[in-house]
Order: structure tokens, then C-alpha cells, then sequence
């Protein structure tokens, strides 16, 4: 399973959730339209069941758990960027710079983008080997 793949998966797995949780919001207010009177108790009962629902926790299947532990770790990025900056790849005035670009993005999309720069680094120094 490719990136693009495991991403939809994802998507569709939050995709539906979110459609569990409208599902529970639209039986609360057809349930208060049938009985205004308890309207209230309906929507504290609505309200118990969403609470209910984010604290669950539903396993992701298992494409997106073998995604999710693929991508690398804070000390796996750490090591890298340091490694990049101790080499004279990386300017440390830059650090600023890529401290708010990425601490704006998403924690996913953020750990896919440095595997993706790790996994490249990696293939240009074992080109760099081969050709030595």
C-alpha cells in the first residue's frame, strides 16, 4: 500500500466518524421534535452519547496501523535535523524558518514529509557510496 492509499484510509476512517457522530446530532433533534417537552433531557442524553464517542477508542485497521508506525519518531526527526545541521547541510538560521513552517502543519503530513526527506537523503548517500 502506497501514501496516497494509507491517506485515504485514514480519511475514510475519520469520514466515518464524523458521519457516526452527525448521525447521533440528527437522532437527538428528531427525538426532541417528536416530545418538545423533554427536548432538554434529549440533549443531555445527545450530548453524553458525542462525550461518549471521542472517548472511545476504535482501532484503527491494520493498512493504517502499519502506515502510522512506519513513519519516523521525534528522536528518528531529532537525529536528522541535527545530523543536517552538524554537516552543514542545514543552516542554523534557517531553524526558525522551518520551526513555524512546519509547526503549522499537520503532525501527520509533517512525519510523512521528513520520512520522505529521510528516505531520500538516504538513497543519495548510498548513490554517493556506490560511486566513491
Amino acid at each position: 500500500m502506497n501514501t496516497n492509499q494509507s491517506h485515504a484510509a485514514a480519511s475514510n476512517t475519520f469520514s466515518l466518524l464524523a458521519m457516526a457522530v452527525a448521525a447521533l446530532r440528527n437522532a437527538g433533534e428528531a427525538l426532541s421534535k417528536l416530545d418538545p417537552m423533554g427536548a432538554q433531557h434529549d440533549a443531555q442524553l445527545l450530548d453524553e452519547a458525542i462525550s461518549r464517542t471521542r472517548t472511545v477508542f476504535v482501532a484503527p485497521p491494520e493498512p493504517l496501523r502499519n502506515f502510522m508506525d512506519s513513519l519516523p519518531d521525534e528522536e528518528a526527526i531529532t537525529s536528522y535535523i541535527t545530523d543536517r545541521i552538524d554537516d552543514g547541510n542545514m543552516d542554523i538560521g534557517d531553524v526558525t524558518k522551518y520551526m513555524a513552517r512546519y509547526g503549522l502543519m499537520d503532525p501527520i503530513a509533517f512525519a510523512v514529509e521528513m520520512q520522505e526527506r529521510m528516505t531520500g537523503d538516504e538513497s543519495e548517500n548510498e548513490k554517493e557510496v556506490e560511486t566513491v
